[in-house]
C-alpha cells in the first residue's frame, strides 16, 4: 500500500504583508536634556517649612502651580531648562532645607530641581531620570533666595 502525501496546510498569513518593524530607542541612549518630564507626588513632604499641606491665601499660586505641571509635561528638560527651572546644588539651599532632606532621608542627592511656576513660586524635587520627585511647595522663593544683582 502506498503511503497517501499529506495535504500541505496553507500557514496562516501566507501572502499577507509582515509589520513593518521599527528600532526603538533605549531611554538610557539619548541624551539627558532631550528626555521628556514627568512627575511623582509619592515623596511630598507635608511637614517641615515648605509643606504641601496649607495653602491658604495661596489657591492662585497653587492652581498656576497645576497648570505648570501640565503645561510642561512632555517638554524636554533642556527645554524646562529654558524657562527658569534648573538644578540647585544642596550647599546652595538655606540650613534648613539641608536639615528637612536629613530628616526625610533624602539627602544623598547632590542637587534639587527648582521648577519655576510664576513669579517667586517655585516646586522642590528630585530629579530621577526624567521623574521629577516633588517634594517642596515654596511660594516665597525661601529654600534658595536668589541673590540681589
Amino acid at each position: 500500500m502506498a503511503k497517501k502525501k499529506k495535504d500541505k496546510i496553507p500557514h496562516i498569513g501566507v501572502g499577507v504583508p509582515k509589520p513593518e518593524k521599527k528600532a526603538r530607542v533605549a531611554e538610557s541612549a539619548l541624551p539627558d536634556g532631550s528626555r521628556l518630564t514627568s512627575w511623582s507626588f509619592a515623596n511630598i513632604d507635608t511637614g517641615g517649612g515648605w509643606p504641601w499641606a496649607n495653602f491658604e491665601g495661596q489657591e492662585k499660586d497653587f492652581e498656576a502651580a497645576l497648570h505648570r505641571f501640565r503645561d510642561v509635561e512632555g517638554m524636554t528638560w533642556a527645554e524646562l531648562g529654558g524657562s527658569g527651572s534648573h538644578d540647585v546644588d544642596l550647599d546652595k539651599l538655606i540650613p534648613e532645607a539641608r536639615a528637612r532632606l536629613k530628616e526625610l532621608k533624602q539627602e544623598d542627592v547632590d542637587s534639587l530641581y527648582s521648577l519655576r511656576v510664576m513669579g517667586a513660586v517655585r516646586v522642590w524635587g528630585i530629579r530621577d531620570r526624567h521623574v521629577l520627585r516633588v517634594l517642596w511647595w515654596d511660594p516665597y522663593h525661601l529654600v534658595c533666595p536668589s541673590l540681589p544683582r
